[in-house]
C-alpha cells in the first residue's frame, strides 16, 4: 500500500512531463509552420451566401437602375444573391421608404416605416438582412449591429435570423478589431447556439464557424479539451458536407495551431481542390513561405489561380 502514493506521484510527474513536452512541440511547430494570421480568416462570402433562403422567401422586385454599389472590402465582395436584391435598385415594389432610412443609417426609423407599411415579414427580413450585409461587407460593424437589433425589435419572430446575423458580425470582428478575438469568438458561439433551429442542420460555412470560433480560443493551456471539442464538431460537419472547402480550411487552421505543419498543408490542398478556383482559398497557400518550401507545386497552383482571378477583374481581393 505504501508504494501506491509513490506510483501515483511518478505517474503524475510523467503525465506532466508529456503535457509540457507537447506544448513545447506545439510552440515550435507554430513558429515553423503556416502563418496563423492567414489561416484565421474565414470565408465570409460563403456565410453571406448561406443566407440566400431569406432572400428566396421574398417575392419583392424592383425597376430602374442600380442605386447602391456592391460593397467590397477586407472580408470580400458581397455575393450576387444579395448584391442583385431589389433593394439595390431605384424602385423596389415594397418598403422603399424603409430602404431609404436604412441607407441614411437610421435603422430605428426604418423599422418604424416598415411597421407602418404592412409588408410581409419575409420582405422585412430580406430588406434588413440586405442592409446588414451591405454594412458588414463595407466594414461598418457598428451600423450592422444596429440594423440587426432593429430587426429584432421590429419582428420578434426573426430572433433566430438575428442571432445568425450577429454571429457573422462577430466572425468579422474577431479578424479586424485588435484584441477582440477572444470576446468576439465567445459572443459568436453564443449567437450560433441561440440561433440554431432544432432538427435543422446548419449549412457548411455556418457549421464550420462553430469550430472556427473554438480554434480562435485555443491556447497552449487548453489544448487537449478544446482540441477534442473542435475535432468532434468538424467530424459532425464533414459527415454532412465532406467536400465543403471551408471545413478543410478550418481543419488546416486547427492543425497549424497544434503545430502540425504537414497536416495543415494537406488540408489546405484539399480546401483548394474543393474550392474549384475560388481565390479566397488560394491566398493563404500562395502567401505562405512554409508551403513554398514544403509544397512548391501547391503554391505554384495557388499563385496561378490568383493571377487568373486578377486578369478577370480583381477576384484576388476576395478574402
Amino acid at each position: 500500500m505504501e508504494t501506491l502514493p509513490a506510483l501515483l506521484t511518478v505517474a503524475g510527474s510523467y503525465a506532466g512531463y508529456l503535457l509540457a513536452l507537447r506544448r513545447v512541440r506545439v510552440y515550435r511547430g507554430r513558429k515553423a509552420g503556416p502563418s496563423l494570421e492567414l489561416l484565421r480568416r474565414y470565408d465570409h462570402v460563403a456565410l453571406a451566401g448561406e443566407l440566400s433562403p431569406v432572400r428566396a422567401a421574398d417575392d419583392t422586385t424592383a425597376t430602374g437602375p442600380r442605386l447602391v454599389p456592391v460593397p467590397s472590402g477586407p472580408v470580400g465582395t458581397l455575393p450576387a444573391i444579395w448584391a442583385e436584391a431589389p433593394w439595390s435598385f431605384a424602385a423596389p415594389t415594397r418598403l422603399a421608404a424603409a430602404r431609404e432610412e436604412l441607407l441614411l443609417g437610421l435603422p430605428a426609423e426604418a423599422a418604424a416605416q416598415a411597421a407602418g407599411q404592412g409588408a410581409p415579414p419575409e420582405a422585412v427580413r430580406s430588406l434588413f438582412t440586405w442592409a446588414f450585409l451591405h454594412r458588414l461587407f463595407g466594414g461598418e460593424l457598428a451600423m450592422a449591429r444596429e440594423i440587426a437589433e432593429a430587426l429584432r425589435t421590429l419582428d420578434p419572430g426573426a430572433g433566430s435570423l438575428v442571432h445568425r446575423l450577429l454571429a457573422r458580425l462577430e466572425a468579422v470582428r474577431a479578424e479586424v478589431e485588435p484584441g477582440a478575438t477572444e470576446a468576439a469568438a465567445a459572443a459568436g458561439l453564443e449567437h450560433l447556439r441561440r440561433g440554431a433551429v432544432r432538427g435543422l442542420p446548419a449549412p457548411p460555412a455556418e457549421a464550420g464557424l462553430v469550430a472556427h470560433f473554438e480554434v480562435l480560443r485555443l491556447t497552449l493551456w487548453e489544448l487537449e479539451w478544446r482540441e477534442l471539442a473542435v475535432r468532434r464538431q468538424l467530424r459532425r460537419a464533414q459527415a454532412r458536407h465532406p467536400q465543403a472547402p471551408v471545413l478543410h480550411l478550418v481543419r488546416a487552421h486547427l492543425a497549424a495551431v497544434l503545430g502540425d505543419g504537414p497536416g495543415a498543408a494537406d488540408h489546405l490542398a484539399r480546401a483548394l481542390y474543393y474550392a474549384r478556383g475560388d481565390a479566397f482559398y488560394a491566398r493563404p497557400v500562395a502567401a505562405s513561405p512554409y508551403l513554398a518550401r514544403v509544397r512548391p507545386a501547391l503554391v505554384a497552383e495557388a499563385r496561378g489561380l490568383l493571377d487568373g482571378a486578377r486578369q478577370q477583374g480583381g477576384g484576388e481581393s476576395i478574402g
